[in-house]
């Protein structure tokens, strides 16, 4: 069981992937708010305190969680912008995607972490709770 904290941001577009991901950090022990968002432009509204959150006063999310392939701006170009306003706020690329090239332009861009999605529940639960004890509990974020 991993009891972490803080708040997770999920940015994922298909609301089948968004809910089984939830799930799954719920089943694997995960102890945090998860804040979803199905599109990128949100997601860099939220980051980066533009747009509709430009006088949000909540804390930046602990983790991002957030997928490729997303519409109107996808999570590369989500990764990028925010990168131009925050280094610190940790973004793991979670994406059924495992082309080379994706893998290499998440990085390039500045993702953390480069993970691609687990089929079975019990896998995906098992990585998630390594990447959020990781992420919320033994790396000493400044």
């Amino acid at each position: 069981m991993c009891k972490d904290g803080g708040v997770i941001l999920l940015v994922e577009d298909n609301m089948i992937e968004a809910r089984l991901t939830i799930n799954a950090l719920k089943r694997s022990g995960v102890h945090a708010e998860v804040k979803h968002v199905a599109d990128g432009k949100t997601a860099i509204e939220l980051l980066t305190r533009t747009g509709r959150y430009y006088d949000c006063t909540s804390p930046l999310p602990a983790l991002v969680l957030c997928d490729i392939q997303l519409p109107d701006v996808n999570g590369i170009d989500v990764v990028k912008q925010v990168r131009d306003k925050d280094t610190k706020t940790p973004i793991v690329m979670f994406t059924s995607s495992a082309i080379k090239e994706d893998i290499e332009n998440s990085y390039a861009c500045g993702a953390n972490s480069y993970i691609t999605k687990p089929i079975d529940l019990t896998e995906t639960m098992r990585v998630l709770c390594a990447l959020c004890q990781y992420w919320l509990t033994l790396n000493h974020a400044t």
